[in-house]
């Protein structure tokens, strides 16, 4: 890819998605919620989904703070577009357990990170890296052209680092 081509940006939070129809920078910041990045090395295109819960509260509930919709939506835009399961690569970020966050749930770090890792599994996406646990937050930035990715952990999340500046 040309080097001259300024790529665009697309900030994800937590319990959305992004899937580009352009090459494009994905960033995303997690603490205990879990980023999943997907890239199909075949149609050299991706997306980012990022999700807080692990489980659904009630099997009617679609909304992509949940790992199940999350993921699967994720993946189901991917096909839309030409992607193929079996050319999809993932990534999966986050799940920190910080116990001296604010408004820190026991084990919800954990069980983001389990709920990905067995969702792709059923669905036989290729997971090609991780980069989860401990205590420390990411902030992640995603090459939707090139399936590279760049995580940067830190030890405290800050308000400001949900947006791009």
């Amino acid at each position: 890819m040309n080097d001259s081509i300024v790529l665009r940006e697309y900030f994800v939070q937590p319990g959305d998605l992004c899937i580009p129809t352009e090459p494009s920078k994905i960033y995303s910041v997690c603490g205990s919620g879990v980023v999943v990045a997907i890239w199909d090395k075949r149609k050299l295109k991706g997306g980012l989904c990022h999700f807080i819960k692990p489980v659904r509260e009630s099997k009617k509930d679609r909304s992509p703070v949940y790992a199940l919709p999350s993921i699967i939506g994720l993946i189901n835009s991917l096909e839309r577009s030409g992607c193929k399961i079996e050319t999809m690569e993932a990534s999966v970020y986050g799940g920190s357990e910080n116990i001296l966050a604010k408004n820190y749930i026991k084990n919800l770090g954990v069980d983001n990170i389990n709920a990905a890792k067995e969702i792709l599994k059923r669905k036989k996406v290729k997971l090609v890296h991780i980069d989860t646990g401990s205590s420390r937050g990411r902030k992640i930035m995603f090459n939707t052209s090139t399936g590279e990715s760049i995580v940067a952990r830190v030890n405290q999340l800050r308000e400001d680092d949900w947006y791009i500046t």
